[in-house]
């Protein structure tokens, strides 16, 4: 039985960071676009400096004109936290979303440990220009280790529901694999979160793990 197809492969959009770009030197990663139009969509996406620490920019396209480039912006959005704070490693784009005049912008932030390589968290950002500028919501993170999720928390995607609630789903660490060479990699499952606004989670006990068919 043939499935029917769901998505058809349209090509590069962001090819990769401009020649002798003064931090970005690898990556477009994690994207999430903002519909402005039907000929205007905005991407976020991630970039990495020479250090492997993330930011996120966004590029403006037009999807009806062979994903066109109209326009890049390639300042990052937010600066790095300080020291020993959750995104102190770098930032990734997790899903950029409206809340009536507000732009929401999740952003999954890193930072670095000894016996792993990091330890990832769900920081929010939001826009009170159209999705120009952000500002974090608070210091710390809205997602974060926790007792249903001990490792770490990562890339949520939310959906505003009825009466002002929300619900998303975002991916959750299940442990670490360690390779014959030392090196430890993660592990990933997926569960399901609810918010009252958009801003305050609570992790639900819905999870799927990695050998029930992610």
């Amino acid at each position: 039985m043939s499935l029917p197809r769901r998505w058809t492969r349209r090509g590069v959009v962001v090819p990769g960071p401009p020649a002798g770009h003064p931090w970005w030197a690898s990556h477009a990663q994690t994207p999430t676009p903002l519909v402005f139009g039907p000929r205007h969509w905005r991407v976020y996406f991630s970039a990495r400096d020479a250090s492997n620490r993330s930011r996120i920019i966004f590029v403006d396209i037009d999807p009806l004109d062979d994903m066109r480039v109209l326009s890049m912006h390639d300042i990052p959005l937010l600066a790095l936290g300080p020291p020993g704070r959750f995104d102190s490693a770098g930032q990734g784009a997790s899903h950029a979303v409206r809340d009536g005049d507000k732009v929401l912008l999740y952003y999954v932030g890193m930072h670095l440990r000894v016996e792993v390589p990091y330890a990832i968290c769900v920081g929010l950002a939001e826009s009170l220009d159209g999705g120009n500028s952000f500002s974090p919501v608070a210091k710390g993170p809205i997602l974060s280790p926790g007792p249903l999720d001990p490792y770490f928390a990562s890339l949520i995607h939310v959906t505003p529901q009825r009466e002002g609630a929300w619900a998303g789903w975002f991916m959750t660490g299940t442990g670490w694999e360690e390779r014959p060479n030392g090196v430890h990699d993660p592990v990933y499952g997926l569960r399901r979160a609810v918010s009252p606004d958009g801003r305050q989670w609570t992790p639900t006990t819905v999870t799927i793990g990695v050998d029930e068919g992610i």
